[in-house]
């Protein structure tokens, strides 16, 4: 095989070259792809969280208008202070404190 030029020889230079451009190209492309995995899962617990505010804030109007129908109809109440504690509406402002404590406290 003397005929045969060597394309790339002993030491490969451009072989060593064109690997570690591939690796810088994937590097980057990996860090992009989990920068922009990041924010969407951001985006997808800051849905969520609004969805399940909405949901509890749903949830206890729906509370009153029963026990007021309750009430309306006279009925025995068998724990009026537990109902009067579901009755009351949620505090975001201490939960956000409490999320951002426990965030605080894992980083």
């Amino acid at each position: 095989m003397s005929w045969l030029k060597a394309f790339d020889p002993f030491p490969f230079p451009i072989l060593e070259m064109s690997v570690s451009i591939f690796a810088i190209v994937l590097s980057v492309s990996v860090l992009i792809n989990q920068n922009r995995q990041g924010r969407i899962e951001t985006i997808r617990s800051q849905v969520e969280f609004e969805v399940n505010v909405r949901a509890e804030d749903e949830i206890t109007r729906i509370l009153a208008m029963v026990h007021d129908i309750h009430q309306h109809l006279e009925l025995q109440i068998s724990d009026q202070e537990e109902i009067d504690h579901i009755k009351e509406s949620t505090d975001l402002k201490r939960i956000q404190r409490k999320v951002d404590r426990k965030k605080g406290t894992q980083n």
